[in-house]
């Protein structure tokens, strides 16, 4: 693996804009001993094929890692098969998102009580309808539970914890070595 120059052939959709010879982090141990059917080469390092494409059924395949600031390039290379190839629209954001999700977690719960485990649905619904639960199964951290809890409570949800540790460590069919455990961290032998 280095960084080297290779020679693409810009009229394909993928190298569209660039020059025809561009500095690449180039994988030089793995070679393309014979292109498939429907496939040509659109960028080389010498002998050693660096780029294939079918243009037709839109399929691309580098030898060289577009993702990384070692290839100048590469962000270009990326915006021209995300949004002149696969047809993105580049307009996501988090917020956009999060707003999506809430109108679907909206109209999909509508005025139905709502089993939850996350901040999220108690945003998109009123807090009537949110009824979050913790379980404690015996198996959590020291204070995991109290720190589940105040957590959820800080971000404006109420949580019903649940000791079930009793119910699920006290088991008639458990073998001898696992009853009666108290610290987590313990290693029985």
């Amino acid at each position: 693996m280095g960084w080297f120059s290779i020679g693409l052939d810009n009229s394909c959709s993928l190298f569209r804009g660039l020059q025809k010879e561009e500095l690449v982090l180039l994988t030089h141990g793995d070679s393309v001993d014979k292109v498939a059917d429907g496939f040509k080469v659109v960028a080389q390092s010498g002998n050693i094929v660096a780029g294939i494409a079918n243009e037709q059924k839109k399929l691309y395949g580098t030898q060289f890692h577009p993702e990384v600031d070692l290839t100048i390039r590469g962000k270009e290379m990326l915006r021209n098969f995300l949004f002149e190839i696969a047809g993105c629209t580049g307009n996501f954001t988090v917020q956009n998102r999060q707003q999506s999700c809430i109108r679907e977690i909206q109209e999909r719960a509508d005025k139905s009580k709502v089993l939850v485990c996350t901040a999220l649905l108690n945003k998109a619904l009123n807090q009537d309808q949110v009824i979050a639960v913790h379980i404690d199964n015996g198996f959590m951290r020291k204070r995991e539970s109290q720190s589940v809890e105040e957590a959820l409570t800080k971000l404006g949800i109420k949580v019903k914890v649940v000791n079930a540790a009793p119910h699920l460590l006290q088991r008639d069919d458990d073998p001898p070595h696992l009853r009666g455990g108290q610290n987590p961290q313990e290693t029985h032998q």
